[in-house]
């Protein structure tokens, strides 16, 4: 019913219908349902005062009539206040649509000025061609670059495992020198120029030594035991380093290629090799040491002798030379050699 199109009102009633349509913002259709469901309540509300006083008066009816048109003009103003509310979501809701399509046509012009979906890009095209045409090239140069790379790094490993080895020799080198210059420190504090050596009895000339080993037997000194009385003998005492200690550092240190086990026969009475440590006078120094264990021998048989001739007065030749100072025997020594 309240979908129902109503047609041919009345002229006075459908101006009315058209003038309450405008001044609500409604339409026809709306105001006409709006009638109606007013009519409806009118004629419900009929029927409950007929059945609460079906016989009533005068005064009932009065009254009844003005509650009636008292509940007629809040239905009207609610209907009033609802249309009024439905004007506003229909504005509101006519406003967000108008920026809705503005917005989709500010968005259509922004799509239409921007390039076609069917465009190109020459120059990227180009660039791209351009740099596949020489990629052979280019593969080729990286490969070269990284053999030689490879070759280069092979180098260095071989110069770096070269360099190791030559620092262990250096190291080792140095530390005879250390061990060697502590026995001459202690030889030149006791006033010691030759001593014998613990293992094989030779004589050993302390100032001629590089490094502290008997240059005669290869023996290791670890120090000097010098004489107490007038006719004992100054002597290098000789240690041997632990088995495991001396594998350990032998295997840390060694030389690639060199056994350090075996004992070099060409070495110099200072215990290193004439060639290896650039000693020009390695031959000489040999037959310098044989001299002076047959001068040792001589003097002391003849200081022996004389020691027993006189004796064993302190003026003695034996007493001199262990009064002198190392370098004043090395000196000493040097100019007998040179003589012979």
């Amino acid at each position: 019913m309240g979908t129902e199109r109503v047609d041919g009102l009345p002229d006075e009633l459908e101006s009315w219908v058209e003038a309450r349509a405008a001044a609500g913002d409604l339409t026809r259709e709306d105001v006409v349902r709006r009638l109606l469901a007013a009519h409806r309540e009118l004629d419900e509300s009929d029927g409950r005062h007929d059945r609460i006083d079906p016989a009533g008066d005068g005064e009932s009816a009065v009254e009844a009539d003005g509650a009636t048109g008292s509940e007629t003009e809040a239905i009207e103003r609610e209907l009033d206040e609802i249309a009024d509310r439905v004007a506003a979501l229909e504005a509101d809701l006519d406003e967000k649509i108008t920026d809705v399509r503005e917005r989709v046509i500010q968005v259509k012009r922004e799509t239409d000025a921007k390039a076609p979906a069917e465009h190109d890009h020459p120059e990227i095209e180009r660039r791209l061609s351009a740099g596949f045409e020489n990629y052979e090239e280019i593969l080729e140069y990286l490969a070269e670059t990284s053999d030689e790379h490879g070759s280069k790094l092979d180098r260095l490993g071989s110069a770096v495992l070269t360099l190791r080895s030559r620092l262990s020799a250096l190291e080792q080198a140095a530390d005879r020198r250390e061990a060697a210059a502590d026995l001459r420190r202690e030889a030149n504090r006791h006033g010691v120029a030759t001593a014998a050596c613990e293992s094989c009895g030779e004589t050993v000339r302390l100032g001629l030594l590089d490094e502290p080993r008997c240059p005669h037997c290869d023996s290791s000194f670890d120090g000097l035991d010098p004489k107490r009385r007038f006719f004992d003998t100054n002597r290098l005492t000789v240690g041997d380093r632990p088995a495991l200690e001396s594998a350990e550092t032998s295997g840390d240190t060694a030389s690639p290629g060199v056994d350090d086990s075996e004992p070099s026969h060409d070495r110099r009475p200072g215990g290193g090799s004439a060639v290896g440590n650039g000693d020009p006078f390695g031959t000489e120094t040999r037959s310098a040491s044989d001299a002076d264990r047959t001068h040792d021998s001589s003097a002391g048989s003849s200081g022996g002798n004389e020691n027993d001739s006189r004796g064993g007065e302190p003026g003695s030749e034996a007493d001199a030379t262990d009064g002198e100072s190392a370098s004043d025997r090395d000196i000493r020594f040097d100019e007998e050699v040179s003589q012979k």
